[in-house]
């Protein structure tokens, strides 16, 4: 026969240490609900950036040059990345050429260098990139 003054009760320290989930389901809860949220926040800004939601998504390289308002600061920084950079061919300068989303050195009463690619639009008609247009593509 057991002695109940041998029978030593149980803390709530020993209790939760048997039960680890049973007092922290409401923890565990709230600990997947913001990882869940903060996968659903970075998914959204990832999809942004991929989609130009913003001005540009380019963070890194000439790209970056892009993310300024005005095309003077574009210029500013393509010229300010480029500083050390050593051009022979001609006189000229730096420009951030937004078709191409790059920089890229303009010889002095040149056009800048276009990629060679194409766009189909709505209607059919198919449009190249335009330098005069600093590379970005012909209206439809």
């Amino acid at each position: 026969m057991v002695d109940k003054k041998s029978v030593k009760k149980k803390t709530k320290k020993e209790k939760v240490e048997e039960k680890p989930f049973k007092g922290n389901s409401k923890y565990f809860s709230l600990v997947l609900l913001i990882i869940v949220a903060l996968f659903l926040i970075s998914s959204s800004i990832y999809y942004l950036i991929g989609s130009k939601g913003f001005k540009r998504g380019g963070l890194i390289g000439d790209a970056i040059c892009g993310n300024f308002a005005s095309e003077e600061t574009q210029d500013q920084c393509c010229e300010d990345m480029h500083e050390n950079d050593v051009t022979i061919a001609c006189e000229g300068s730096w420009k951030f050429v937004s078709g191409n989303e790059k920089c890229q050195y303009v010889c002095q009463g040149s056009l800048p260098f276009c990629q060679e690619d194409s766009k189909t639009c709505p209607n059919g008609k198919i449009v190249e990139r335009n330098p005069e247009n600093d590379c970005n593509f012909d209206p439809c």
